[in-house]
């Protein structure tokens, strides 16, 4: 008996140290301090097992981008008692931050299961699972691209958001200490009561970020500017004659109201400095749109000529987390901030900047891409297509804070991929084919944003290099002074009523590999950059619409051309609908034929577009032999199928294998009769009933 009482007063006492532990955790959680919180959690867990310290294990590792830590907790978490479907949600990030793109696929079909009540968006839906699809296809397809790692410039710790200045280079780090507090972190916030550490951030138990500079083989040193904060100082962007910067900082408002307990958020600002006739910088200036108490901007980039802003904000009226805006400058000032709808989505929007070309770069994690943050490439005005960079420009994890070189060729990117020597890194990017440059002599006219203000500024069109771009004195290959471009572009239209479609997705095919996915505009238009001497094939699908397929070409051409190429789709009938399918199958067996094997990818392009739909295969036999047998065979023949689909990846749930052996003969061939081969040959074929959208 006394033992039962010991042991019953030491449960008593772990859960009593457990609770107390928790409740301490939960209020490091409620600052922000995550790398106390951590060590807090982790002890409670250890203590008793609950699913609210997963959880909270969990969150903390996903949003300090701690990807195998973050998976770890989200399979202990989705795997407890009374988990919430969000889970499985987070849990899907957290193995595509891993490149297990299969089983993420499988998480987020689970999760997308829970959603009885519609509340996703059929686009996020169908982004999520063709993100794990399109990941594979492009981590396994050859690049000319080389990415690879500057090991002089990156620490222990994050370093990111390299930008070139007088000869070397200025970026961002929170070296000294450990792992990064990633500019998408857009606040602080602390109890009113006591003011954040002024060495020490919270959120990373790192010191603050800060500029640094490198020149040559110099060594690094701290960036020579005073920003005006104790804490947080973000990417730096420099006009073309370096006499103005913009950059991002947090800092503590002077007047902060008094409370026991009270939190405080502080988020991001932009500023900016001039040079005075010294070469120094002048007191930081806030940017007229900074609102520290109601939301974020941050991730500046000011054009060359310094007459347009372009930043990332999470303003009211955005379409989800962080949306790209741009202002223009005025003799007032700037004007109001214009939202880049046409690039956003319901994800987060980060990190833009634009070439001489008229491209705009950004990263996102709202459109199909391989995890976190992509790298994506978009029209500078609201036509054009928007392209996913693809591996090896893109990773698993987050990829952001680019810059690209004068010809529009990306330069440097950021990166917490794996593999890296601390958190963030610093990439330098290597094409292996002549750099982008703009068509034709130093005489043509100057490249120009065609973008002209609004309507409260001057209707001057903004310049965005004051003169020609000139190719490098020693190209790259020999044939760089006759590069020629090629493109292609289109619209894509309901067959049936000839009206655009818009939100279609477009890929284009290389040797059966998709390279690049995007979705057309409101007028239904797509774009995509072409390479010489290349055989593509595009295919067009959407939504409640069967798919259209072209082949297209560059062989052959001789001088820059845009090519075009409308899709029509046909809009899927009413249920009940029976299609038949071009599957044959030989005399007295149940064997897929190779081109019905042609056939079949067909249709798993369909079941792949229309995630929810559920069809019956029903396969028939000729009159030949014993109708038992006969019914047997066309049973066999539809498990064939049914096979085959699921090879392909279609969950076996969707598809229903019928055979129906002779009963339903589409001519005269019935038992009796004498038929010519041919004859028979149309009574021994497959088709499909869709029995569920």
């Amino acid at each position: 008996m006394s033992k039962c009482i010991t042991g019953l007063l030491l449960l008593l006492s772990l859960t009593t140290q457990a609770q107390y532990i928790i409740k301490e955790a939960d209020h490091q959680y409620v600052l922000y301090n995550f790398s106390k919180a951590i060590t807090l959690y982790e002890k409670a867990y250890e203590k008793k097992r609950t699913l609210h310290a997963a959880e909270r294990l969990a969150d903390i590792y996903r949003q300090t981008n701690n990807y195998p830590q973050a998976e770890k907790w989200c399979a202990i978490a989705v795997s407890m008692k009374g988990s919430k479907p969000e889970n499985l949600l987070y849990y899907a990030k957290a193995l595509q931050s891993n490149a297990r793109y299969a089983a993420a696929k499988e998480q987020y079909q689970k999760y997308i299961a829970t959603d009885t009540a519609r509340k996703l968006s059929d686009r996020q839906k169908h982004n999520w699972l063709a993100s794990c699809d399109s990941a594979i296809s492009w981590m396994n397809t050859s690049s000319i691209i080389t990415v690879e790692n500057i090991e002089a410039l990156n620490s222990a710790q994050s370093d990111w958001a390299a930008v070139p200045y007088q000869g070397g280079v200025v970026f961002t780090s929170d070296r000294i200490i450990a792992p990064p507090s990633k500019a998408d972190k857009p606040f602080l916030r602390f109890d009113t009561e006591k003011l954040p550490d002024e060495a020490i951030y919270g959120w990373t138990g790192n010191q603050y970020l800060r500029l640094y500079y490198r020149n040559g083989q110099d060594s690094v040193t701290v960036y020579p500017f005073n920003a005006g904060t104790r804490y947080h100082v973000g990417a730096a962007t420099f006009t073309e004659d370096e006499r103005q910067m913009f950059f991002s900082l947090t800092e503590i408002p002077r007047k902060t109201a008094r409370g026991k307990g009270t939190l405080k958020t502080i988020n991001v600002e932009i500023y900016s400095s001039q040079k005075d006739d010294r070469g120094r910088w002048q007191a930081p200036v806030p940017f007229m749109y900074n609102n520290v108490d109601a939301y974020s901007v941050g991730d500046p980039f000011i054009t060359p000529t310094g007459d347009t802003l372009y930043f990332s904000s999470n303003m009211p009226g955005g379409d989800g987390g962080t949306d790209l805006y741009r202002c223009f400058r005025t003799d007032k000032g700037w004007t109001k901030p214009q939202n880049l709808a046409w690039l956003n989505t319901e994800g987060n929007e980060r990190c833009p900047i634009i070439d001489r070309q008229g491209h705009l770069f950004f990263s996102s994690d709202g459109g199909i891409g391989m995890g976190g943050l992509d790298i994506f490439r978009g029209p500078i005005t609201g036509v054009g297509a928007i392209v996913n960079m693809q591996s090896p420009v893109n990773s698993p994890q987050d990829d952001l804070s680019f810059t690209l070189d004068q010809y529009g060729n990306m330069l440097y990117l950021s990166s917490d991929r794996s593999g890296g020597k601390g958190a963030d890194d610093i990439y330098r990017v290597y094409p292996h084919v002549k750099p982008v440059m703009p068509v034709g002599t130093p005489e043509d006219e100057p490249l120009i944003d065609t973008v002209k203000k609004p309507a409260d500024t001057t209707q001057e069109i903004v310049p965005i290099a004051k003169e020609p771009v000139e190719p490098p004195k020693k190209p790259a290959l020999t044939q760089l002074a006759t590069l020629l471009q090629f493109s292609i572009d289109g619209t894509v239209y309901d067959s049936e009523t000839k009206e655009p479609l818009e939100n279609a997705e477009v890929t284009l095919f290389v040797s059966q590999k998709p390279i690049a996915t995007v979705q057309t505009n409101d007028a239904g238009y797509y774009r995509f950059d072409l390479d010489t001497g290349t055989v593509y094939m595009l295919h067009g699908q959407k939504e409640n619409y069967t798919w259209d397929e072209k082949t297209v070409s560059t062989h052959g051409l001789k001088k820059t051309t845009v090519l075009h190429q409308s899709l029509y789709l046909p809009i899927l009938p009413v249920r009940p609908r029976l299609q038949v399918l071009n599957v044959y199958f030989d005399f007295d067996k149940a064997d897929i034929r190779p081109e019905a094997a042609v056939e079949l990818n067909t249709l798993v392009k369909l079941l792949q577009q229309h995630p929810h739909m559920k069809i019956e295969l029903r396969t028939h036999t000729d009159s030949r032999g014993n109708d038992t047998y006969n019914l047997k065979l066309s049973q066999k023949r539809s498990e064939a199928v049914v096979k085959y689909l699921i090879s392909k990846g279609i969950v076996k749930k969707r598809l229903v294998a019928k055979g129906y052996g002779e009963t339903k003969l589409l001519n005269r061939c019935k038992n009796g009769v004498e038929c010519s081969e041919e004859e028979h040959q149309v009574n021994r074929r497959t088709e499909f009933m869709i029995l569920k959208d």
